[in-house]
Order: structure tokens, then sequence, then C-alpha cells
């Protein structure tokens, strides 16, 4: 087997907006990632309820989430709000091609 050669990432991640964009991805989807804890935490314990009632108001919270991500990401792209995630991605864009050597 060969190794993989790390540079290319290296290269990728030299570039600040690259970069910027990356970390502020991350920290978006953590509170999505974490909410199906802070449910089941807050239905047993504040609410006194049992573990399966906190479970069924994750899967529920969870369903809802994913139900919601595509109309979510439609109302992204339409034209009053398109101007900044064009600009984010052109930016995202730009950085790798500048360090892939492509322009």
């Amino acid at each position: 087997m060969s190794a993989v050669s790390l540079t290319p990432y290296r290269r990728a991640l030299a570039s600040r907006p690259l970069r910027t964009i990356l970390v502020l991805g991350t920290l978006v989807r953590g509170p999505v990632f974490a909410s199906g804890v802070l449910i089941t935490v807050h239905v047993v314990t504040t609410l006194g309820h049992s573990y399966a009632a906190a479970g069924a108001l994750a899967a529920a919270a969870t369903i809802a989430i994913a139900v919601s991500g595509p109309w979510r990401g439609r109302l992204l792209d339409l034209p009053p709000s398109c101007g900044p995630v064009r600009r984010a991605n052109g930016t995202g864009r730009g950085a790798l091609r500048k360090r892939a050597g492509a322009g």
C-alpha cells in the first residue's frame, strides 16, 4: 500500500478563506448534533418524564431537522439571500483554484 501525501491538504488549508469556511461549517453543525442529548437531559431531569418519552421527542426533532433541511437550503437559494451564499461559495472555490494552480 502506498502512503497518502498530505501536501495537497496542507496547501489548501494554508488559505485563510478556506480555513474560515471549514471552521464555521464545523461550529455550525455542533448544536444540531448536541440537540438530541440536550432534549433527552431536559425531558428526563427537568420535566421528570421517562427516557422513552425523551427518545421519542429527540427522534421527532431529528426527523423535523431532516425534513426541513432541503426546505431551508432552498430558501437560501432564493434571490434575496443568495448573494451572500454565492459570495461565500465563490471565496472557497477561488481559494481552492488558487492553491491548485488553476487560476
